[in-house]
């Protein structure tokens, strides 16, 4: 069987992670992870991604910015309005359904 590897110069895009390079921060999250299965047995998937996101020290949000264009996670309306545009079709929709009353609360929650 021939091994097959691929490598892609990502230098020019910041919000790109590299993964030919060791990164310090996941190797300490993974020890730590190892070590508390190993101690405890197997963990649920949200005590998993609570320390992957929420960790002190090696966790998403513990970045200088990872929200945002400067970060790996870019929110929908950074993006494109279509999002708010699908929220209004959806609303106008249910008004024209309920006779089109002249008076209406639209409350955001």
């Amino acid at each position: 069987m021939t091994k097959t590897t691929a490598s892609a110069d990502v230098s020019c895009h910041p919000r790109v992670h590299d993964f030919t390079k060791p990164d310090n921060t996941a190797s300490q999250l993974s020890e730590l992870l190892t070590a508390r299965i190993r101690a405890a047995g197997p963990m649920s998937i949200s005590d998993y991604m609570a320390e992957c996101l929420l960790h002190p020290a090696y966790g998403y949000y513990e970045q200088a910015n990872p929200i945002g264009a400067e970060g790996g996670f870019t929110t929908a309306p950074e993006i494109s309005q279509m999002f708010g545009e699908l929220l209004g079709l959806c609303i106008a929709q249910s008004w024209l359904d309920q006779g089109s009353p002249k008076r209406f609360t639209l409350a955001e929650l």
